[in-house]
């Protein structure tokens, strides 16, 4: 059974609200007169009801925002607006059908303002609540693309969802839109996050530049909504509705050009907003993923409810689900869940509010043994699809403190490297030779702590790719199918190198601090395509290792060749334009040193001069 609205006299209260619907049938009849079609009560009505007077009437704040959100009624911090609807829907809470009370006798009204017709202003009856539908209420083709198909019908209301429950409904974090290119890129064929976003969340850098680069086109926003919603919800973070648009009480009132000009950006709108925090999970958000997906499933599960019981009691610290299709991680989407109920003793399920589906409460089943313990999860991502653990889908979630973190420290450094390969079988280790992480068949193995492979929430072309983070540093990368050529890419914040080779191994360095990247390649007589980049110099190289192992590096944009000829070198180009290579080939008489280019990342402390080798 709900709670109800309020924890008082309902007898008093009910009579009040039958008061309260014939001064709303006038006052609107009034207002309508003057071309004004919404009615709003002012905090001193409130009084009469002894709102304030908490001593005598408890009420769920919660409960009085979801009576006024069925229809376009604003609310402000002193009192809530209704019209002929939410009256009705008032009356409904606490138990009465607004048709069939009687109402108290009409009070006189001014000659000007003459009395209604009762036919016209009988509010309307509110619809029963519907039962959720999971199977109906899914677009097709959701899953995969992150969003659902482009023609989408809209709910006509909001779904009604455990009206005088305590706790965040579906309301209270559901946007209008939907996640969809007909509602958020109508006017693009071929939409992309701009690369203004990527500037804004990790600063003007190669890391940003680079991942601008990679989503060549968009491919969801469910992170972005999802997000952007609970930094709304939690209370003092900075982050308001009213901040988009001051007479905005759910995220349903605003729109995606509504602009917030308080914070550094200038004219920076909810569309805004939401791209930003969709491409913030490609930096440190990552490693919260994984370290979920690192813990066994019943225990990953129990936290997960946990975390949503909390959110549903006390209204702080929402939680992101995220769910892949598969054990390689394709087609991630993510969602909110906000409510947890107990079907039975081996049965419960999740509230989710689905940015594919505006409006309308999603669930998401488990299963459990007879102790309690967590055994099995299924999501209903479309009519056709499902993701759940036996079909080898993933589950993982995002802290609260994760994304309200990465928004509040936008701009920021990040000293870590990220390591991007098609190849579908590799080795990497470290500069001591120890194994970092493997990649089989396509899919990673994380071998070290420090390593987190990145599962971000959208699809598109690109996803095909493994994405591993990890420290800066020198790395040696192993190619473990030799009928395929080692590529990859290797980026940090500002150096990157990228290379394509023959060659069965390579070593790549990247490093900030000392402005230093470079790549060693040891086998003779195997072709090559290196990129070495900043964010001031383009370098790129082709040709044929010679006989000794070939080096190629840039410190602080000082270009190096070592070990090659200028019949090894096929092309050189240096932001872009030819350049001869003999330029830049290392000299005999001024042989570059070893603790100069770091290329074994290691400083020899136990001997501070610097030899040549």
């Amino acid at each position: 059974m709900p709670k109800p609205i309020f924890e008082a006299d309902s007898k008093s209260i009910l009579e009040k609200g039958r008061v309260l619907l014939k001064k709303n049938r006038q006052m609107r009849a009034r207002q309508e007169a003057l071309g004004d079609g919404i009615l709003q009560l002012s905090a001193s009505f409130f009084d009469d009801f002894n709102f304030v007077d908490h001593a005598k009437v408890t009420v769920d704040a919660k409960a009085m925002r979801l009576i006024s959100a069925f229809c376009d009624c604003p609310a402000s911090q002193k009192g809530l607006s209704l019209c002929p609807h939410c009256a009705a829907l008032l009356l409904r809470a606490l138990g009465e059908d607004p048709a069939a009370a009687p109402e108290p006798a009409a009070e006189p009204e001014p000659v000007a303002e003459p009395e209604p017709a009762p036919e016209a202003e009988q509010p309307p009856e509110p619809a029963a609540e519907p039962e959720p539908a999971p199977e109906a209420v899914q677009p097709p083709e959701a899953a995969g693309t992150n969003g659902p198909a482009e023609n989408v019908e809209l709910p006509a209301d909001f779904a009604v969802e455990g009206q005088g429950d305590p706790g965040p409904g579906i309301v209270d974090l559901s946007y209008k839109f939907c996640n969809c290119r007909a509602h958020l890129y109508p006017r693009q064929a071929n939409p992309r996050i701009p690369l203004e976003r990527y500037i804004q969340v990790f600063g003007d850098n190669l890391r940003a530049r680079t991942y601008y680069e990679d989503e060549k086109e968009w491919g969801g926003s469910c992170f972005g909504m999802t997000s952007s919603s609970g930094l709304f919800y939690q209370p003092g973070n900075q982050v308001s509705l009213q901040d988009f648009h001051r007479g905005a009480a759910y995220p349903k009132d605003l729109e995606l050009t509504d602009v917030n000009r308080g914070w550094e950006f200038p004219n920076f709108s909810l569309h805004a907003f939401i791209e930003a925090m969709q491409i913030s999970q490609n930096g440190e958000l990552i490693r919260i993923y994984n370290r979920y997906l690192r813990i066994p499933l019943p225990e990953r599960i129990r936290l997960l409810c946990e975390k949503v019981k909390n959110f549903e009691a006390t209204g702080t610290k929402p939680v992101i689900m995220a769910v892949w299709a598969d054990p390689r991680f394709h087609g991630g989407h993510a969602v909110f869940p906000y409510r947890y109920e107990r079907l039975t003793q081996l049965k419960s399920r999740l509230h989710i509010y689905d940015p594919n589906c505006p409006g309308r409460v999603r669930f998401c089943d488990l299963r459990q043994d007879s102790t309690g313990k967590y055994l099995s999860w299924r999501f209903l991502m479309s009519s056709d699809k499902v993701y759940s653990d036996d079909r080898g889908s993933q589950l993982s979630m995002m802290d609260y403190d994760a994304f309200h973190t990465r928004w509040e420290s936008r701009g920021g450094s990040m000293p870590t490297a990220d390591f991007v390969t098609e190849c579908e079988d590799l080795t990497v280790r470290d500069s001591r030779g120890k194994d970092m992480f493997r990649i089989a068949a396509g899919i990673v193995t994380e071998l070290d702590e420090n390593v987190w492979t990145q599962h971000p929430m959208y699809g598109g072309p690109e996803q095909s790719r493994c994405m591993v983070r990890l420290p800066q540093g020198s790395y040696q990368v192993l190619n473990d199918d030799p009928e395929t050529p080692l590529a990859f890419r290797l980026t940090a914040e500002a150096v990157a190198v990228e290379v394509e080779t023959a060659s069965a191994a390579a070593v790549a360095t990247v490093n900030d601090e000392k402005h230093l990247e470079s790549v060693v390649l040891a086998e003779s007589g195997k072709t090559f395509a290196v990129r070495l980049r900043t964010m001031t110099q383009d370098v790129r190289v082709r040709g044929v290792t010679g006989q000794e192992k070939a080096v190629l590096a840039s410190n602080a944009d000082r270009l190096l060749l070592r070990n090659l000829k200028e019949e090894d070198i096929a092309e050189l180009r240096v932001n872009d334009r030819l350049a001869f290579a003999a330029d830049y080939l290392e000299k005999e008489e001024q042989p570059m040193r070893e603790r100069e280019l770091c290329l074994n990342n290691k400083a020899d402390d136990e001997n501070p001069d610097d030899e040549t080798v």
